[in-house]
């Protein structure tokens, strides 16, 4: 399965079918992040990749917890910031300007 495809079925509701099988991809792209003690770090609600947990208690509670919502970036689990910067667009990014009180009209 493709990780765009992965990342969009884990916003799913954890009850929601698309979110199990975007826990089965995860835990499929995954794979290659264990530790040598077979362990991988979980990227739970309760978790937030602080704890080393075998595999099948990560699944556990991504089914159980949920994904944290801002881990887009795969990073602890073999994705490299290099695969979402050339997914990114390269426009620039204009920010809007503050007015101060200063440019405000002033209002009798």
């Amino acid at each position: 399965m493709e990780l765009k495809t992965i990342k969009e079925n884990l916003t799913f509701p954890i009850r929601a079918r698309k979110y199990g099988v975007g826990v089965d991809g995860f835990m499929s792209y995954a794979n290659s992040t264990f530790t040598h003690e077979g362990r991988l770090r979980c990227p739970c609600v309760k978790s937030v990749n602080n704890k080393l947990l075998d595999p099948n208690d990560v699944k556990y509670h991504l089914l159980q917890y949920g994904i944290v919502h801002n881990y887009s970036t795969l990073v602890f689990h073999g994705e490299s910031v290099d695969q979402v910067s050339a997914s990114i667009s390269t426009e620039p990014v204009i920010e809007k300007e503050t007015l101060t009180h200063m440019d405000m009209p002033q209002l009798n």
